[in-house]
């Protein structure tokens, strides 16, 4: 039996930062502990139906804005500063509306984007690729905000021990072991604590490692007593378990991993796995392919009508030698038609400011109760 009391004093008896904290800490000055984004522009227009800032930035810094706050978030709750539904509520609309304004970048950041700690960069990940799925399925507003909330804060359980586990060459001790398939209850608990309420959010969160077989914790539940959602936001916990790096092995490329958890669905998942790979294309973007003329590209924007030919930006020419400037290729001109995928080998700062980041700005929204830094 997991014991989710003995989980959440574990949880709180370590120390995530250098500085010691005490009941006085607040959820701001405990967020200034972890590393924050530099402070976005001056606000230029407010919402006036919520009263939130709308600050115009770039792509790059309202990802890195999403990830280190949604970090931050995390590490307050695991400090017990019980004020945090507010804020996931607020990270989930930011990061659905960054979905919905670039979606084909938004897809791009996770196939290649690893400069945060993978408990940072995670749940912002799984909060993206979850809701578009979802979508893709029918599922209604309602349950896509429930679900994204519930993919930022799904790890809190395990938020300490987190790149440790999944890093770890060794086998797992027996608390180690425990904390992993105690995580779920402990997040939902940790989450009640936060005023959390939704059923639907807590529920996905509790069952996001079930498997319709009986096989997965913390219950082992089987279908159908395993919600849609949760199903959908295990898939993609998994998805980028294999198309991440690990200490230990070497990434799976997207297309790898996509036919691996096709073939590991067949018969109960099978939808999902089909409505992951519709969404992300057979070449998703931000991964690197080889052209038919021997340049190496990265995909730039799927293609709607056909999944074989996305828009492309070449990156380097067949001596290996760097453009000036990515140069856009259409790959349904047979010159560049993609041969193979290709391993990501070049600096992910570099690619994201010049694909991504030239003139789309986006309305990061704010609010003075739930800034994060």
């Amino acid at each position: 039996m997991i014991n989710t009391a003995k989980g959440l004093q574990h949880l709180r008896s370590m120390t995530l930062y250098s500085s010691s904290t005490d009941e006085n800490t607040t959820a701001d000055t405990l967020a200034a502990q972890s590393p924050c984004p530099d402070e976005p522009p001056e606000s230029l227009a407010a919402d006036t139906e919520t009263g939130a800032s709308l600050i115009r930035v770039d792509f790059i810094k309202f990802v890195d804005y999403l990830v280190q706050s949604c970090h931050s978030i995390n590490s307050c709750i695991c400090n017990g500063l019980n004020n945090q539904k507010s804020r996931i509520e607020l990270m989930a609309d930011n990061i659905l509306h960054m979905a919905h304004a670039m979606p084909d970048a938004s897809l791009a950041v996770m196939h290649y984007y690893y400069t945060h700690p993978h408990s940072a960069l995670h749940p912002v990940y799984s909060a993206i690729l979850s809701a578009r799925i979802a979508e893709t399925l029918g599922s209604g507003q309602e349950s896509i905000h429930s679900l994204t909330c519930a993919a930022i804060s799904a790890n809190l359980g395990m938020f300490r021990n987190f790149d440790t586990l999944t890093n770890s060459t060794d086998k797992l001790s027996d608390e180690e072991h425990n904390i992993l398939k105690a995580h779920p209850a402990v997040s939902c608990e940790l989450l009640q604590n936060n005023n959390v309420d939704d059923t639907l959010w807590l529920q996905i969160v509790m069952q996001h490692h079930e498997r319709p077989d009986g096989t997965g914790y913390p219950h082992g539940l089987a279908d159908p007593q395993i919600c849609a959602e949760a199903k959908i936001l295990g898939m993609v916990d998994t998805y980028l378990a294999l198309i991440m790096p690990r200490a230990y092995r070497q990434a799976l490329l997207p297309g790898g991993a996509m036919k691996k958890l096709y073939t590991l669905s067949i018969g109960s998942n099978e939808q999902l796995s089909s409505a992951l790979i519709k969404v992300l294309g057979i070449f998703p973007p931000g991964s690197l392919v080889k052209l038919d003329n021997e340049e190496t590209a990265m995909v730039y924007k799927r293609n709607p009508d056909n999944s074989l030919q996305p828009v492309v930006a070449a990156l380097y020419n067949k001596k290996d030698k760097f453009y000036d400037k990515p140069i856009l290729r259409d790959t349904a001109n047979p010159v560049f038609k993609i041969i193979s995928p290709a391993r990501l080998t070049i600096k992910n700062q570099l690619l994201l400011h010049d694909l991504w980041n030239k003139d789309d700005k986006l309305d990061l929204r704010l609010s003075g109760e739930a800034r994060p830094c």
